[in-house]
């Protein structure tokens, strides 16, 4: 996958603003630039009843001219009141919600403003959740953090700005779930809105500052912190409620809510403004959950490192036939999650395993330092697959299919087969007869990988391993046959196998029950007797050696079947 560069090619912003106190709304589209200073929009529509010095109606001499409709704000002047003195067409233009501080008497506003504003962002959701996970699991340093986009922002932007991104990352994380977020109360003093007294501006100017002011730090958050960001929907955008009220201290926006619209597949039952917790929240323990792995297994050689890396993965989550079943793209940046998350319901494709597989690989520390995963994409079979390919101390690649060894086949560490030759691809024998086809994509067609088995170049063996060699037992009872290979000379007498079903049911082999035969050397035969029920069951078989050592090895009957199916 190519690394992701974030980069803010543009910030289209398209505003409603309805002012609910006049029914007036007015609609305004700006294009931001990159590298500006924010969002600019138009200002708001004129709240009735606010008018410049020169449209002052002008005054009728004659006193016979049609008495003028009282505004809607102000209740008629009772007829026993005497008129008010003429207006000094000189005087700022009066506001009916601001009033003079020197007069006292604040004055609550009772307008509102609501507003809704799309953006656009040249990144998909997956690929900044992606960038999430990565900085979750410190695959990543995020270099844009660096860049001080806060000082795009005005002083009460910088205030909207550090609660804003708080509740993101609160949300990112899985902490929170609305993402109605309610801003503390914001005054705007003169100062703030450029006039000498607060009484020369009017709820318009106040208004326009803040929105100017969200509309930017809108802007600096998709810059400063896109990948906490993957659950919102840009196409959608973001809305805003607040009210207005004044007084001697200045304007301050009241009761303010941003509403941020979450993606589709990032929503809670379906709710447009609550993210689904359990995918913030599954990142954090799926990154605890995989360094445990990684410290688990760090004292093993290179060689039962990985495998037990395979057999862990193999153990932690199952296929999803049904999402299989409907081709799903690769690119899911949750498909690692949900092997590592603790979560049995969460199951995955072989996007899932391979990239397991390769998280373990990359944060692990090797003895040879020429060890190296990598995840390849092409096609098994005909169908699309994803696979890892394993750069050993022999400066050879090796394929390992962590999948189709969750399904029961030996896959691990394997060279290709040379009696099979076709273009484009190779061939994995799994069976006297049985082959499985792997052919790359195009841009992996340079990696080619061993002619055998990397355990075939590894000499004299100096413990017990399980080869990769399993029978089933149909005749009579069933049973599932493990072989051991013990080193030559060694005295195994005390060593056993201990067999558990995914259901839970476990039987022990001891050294002395099991079998040899022609041809075994120094192998033996550990076999799991089963009933017909326990035959979708995966079988973990755990050998006990040595001064209290163990290692695994993982069956799977349904896979066995599958296998003796293709090469019907």
């Amino acid at each position: 996958m190519k690394k992701l560069l974030i980069r803010l090619t543009g910030l289209m912003v398209t505003a409603a603003i309805v002012l609910s106190s006049s029914g007036i709304a007015l609609a305004a589209e700006n294009e931001g630039q990159e590298g500006g200073g924010g969002v600019k929009t138009e200002q708001p529509a004129e709240i009735p009843g606010e008018e410049e010095p020169d449209k002052a109606p002008a005054e009728d001499p004659a006193g016979d001219s049609k008495e003028e409709e009282p505004s809607k704000e102000e209740a008629p002047a009772k007829a026993e009141e005497p008129a008010a003195p003429a207006k000094d067409e000189k005087a700022p233009a009066e506001d009916p919600k601001t009033e003079d501080p020197e007069n006292g008497n604040d004055k609550e506003a009772g307008s509102t403003v609501s507003r809704t504003v799309s953006v656009k962002f040249d990144k998909s959701n997956d690929e900044l959740a992606q960038d999430y996970i990565n900085h979750v699991f410190g695959k990543t340093s995020l270099r844009k953090r660096s860049a001080n986009y806060e000082s795009q922002l005005s002083k009460k932007g910088l205030e909207i700005y550090t609660y804003l991104r708080g509740e993101i990352e609160k949300i990112a994380a899985g902490e929170e779930s609305s993402t109605e977020l309610s801003l503390p109360d914001i005054t705007y003093s003169a100062e703030d809105l450029g006039v000498e007294n607060i009484y020369n501006a009017g709820f318009n100017t106040a208004a326009a500052q803040f929105n100017n002011d969200v509309d930017a730090v809108i802007k600096v958050l998709l810059q400063a912190c896109p990948y906490e960001l993957y659950w919102f929907d840009k196409t959608a955008g973001y809305g805003m409620d607040y009210g207005l009220s004044s007084s001697s201290n200045g304007i301050t926006i009241t009761n303010a809510v941003i509403n941020l619209a979450v993606a589709k597949e990032y929503q809670a039952n379906g709710n447009k403004y609550l993210v689904n917790t359990t995918y913030g929240a599954s990142a954090v323990a799926a990154r605890d959950n995989a360094m445990a792995i990684i410290s688990e297994y760090a004292s093993l050689d290179d060689y039962k490192k990985l495998k037990a890396y395979k057999n862990r993965i193999c153990e932690l989550t199952d296929y999803n036939d049904y999402a299989a079943a409907n081709h799903p793209a690769y690119g899911n940046p949750w498909q690692m999650i949900w092997v590592f998350d603790g979560n049995p319901e969460t199951t995955v494709v072989c996007e899932g395993y391979s990239k397991a597989f390769l998280f373990l690989c990359l944060n692990s520390t090797f003895q040879d330092k020429n060890i190296f995963a990598i995840t390849v994409t092409g096609k098994m079979d005909g169908g699309d697959h994803m696979w890892n390919l394993v750069h050993m101390d022999d400066e050879q690649f090796y394929l390992v299919d962590v999948t189709n060894c969750d399904s029961g086949f030996s896959l691990f560490l394997r060279g290709k087969d040379t009696t099979q030759t076709f273009n484009g691809g190779y061939y994995i024998k799994v069976g006297d007869s049985q082959y499985i086809e792997y052919v790359y994509d195009d841009e992996y067609t340079d990696r080619d990988i061993a002619t055998t088995d990397y355990s075939a170049n590894q000499g004299p063996i100096t413990e017990p391993v399980f080869t990769t060699d399993h029978s089933m037992i149909l005749a009579g009872k069933i049973g599932l046959r493990f072989l051991v290979d013990f080193p030559e000379n060694y005295d195994a007498s005390s060593c056993y196998v201990v067999f558990t079903s995914s259901d839970g049911r476990t039987f022990r082999v001891d050294y002395d029950k099991s079998e040899t035969g022609e041809g075994f050397g120094n192998k033996r035969a550990f076999t799991f007797y089963m009933n017909a029920l326990e035959l979708a069951d995966t079988v973990t078989a755990t050998l006990h050696y040595g001064d209290n050592k163990t290692t695994t090895d993982v069956y799977s009957v349904i896979g066995y079947i599958t296998d003796v199916k293709r090469s019907s």
